[in-house]
């Protein structure tokens, strides 16, 4: 009866301890760059979840200067950490798997590209429901992608 009681106070604060507890995975050279900044702006730990939501946001400036291949790698980085570590269906990962896509997309790639539309599309659809504006969003550019190659 001990064990068991130790087990379940240990269950207990495992599952109510803060996520920043635990130090953020990084996957690749960019993200570790962002992560260090985030520490430096911060003063604290970020949360996984800030981390991706930072490499969104570098992979929407540098798509917004035209640098679609360098763009392409932090979204890359983006969504393979937010698969990994938030998981598939979080939203933060499927706005990296839309990014991703359109990078592909915007470098003319578009048979590459569409098998990820069609994923976002149908996670957002899934988890977003059929209105949601980012499921709309990444069903216009599916079907801007199909249009144009």
């Amino acid at each position: 009866m001990k064990n068991g009681f130790k087990l379940t106070c240990l269950s207990l604060l495992l599952l109510t301890a803060p996520i920043t507890a635990w130090p953020v995975e990084t996957v690749g050279p960019v993200s570790e760059a962002v992560l260090q900044q985030l520490r430096a702006q911060e003063g604290t730990e970020p949360t996984a979840e800030d981390l991706v939501d930072a490499l969104n946001g570098l992979t929407a400036r540098i798509y917004n200067d035209g640098d679609y291949a360098q763009a392409e790698t932090v979204a890359r980085e983006a969504f393979d950490l937010g698969e990994k570590v938030l998981g598939r269906k979080h939203q933060q990962t499927l706005s990296a798997l839309n990014n991703l896509a359109l990078l592909i997309s915007e470098q003319g790639r578009y048979r590459e590209a569409e098998p990820l539309y069609v994923r976002a599309l149908q996670a957002r659809e899934r988890v977003l429901g059929k209105d949601h504006p980012d499921t709309l969003t990444t069903g216009l550019m599916k079907i801007r992608s199909e249009f144009i190659k």
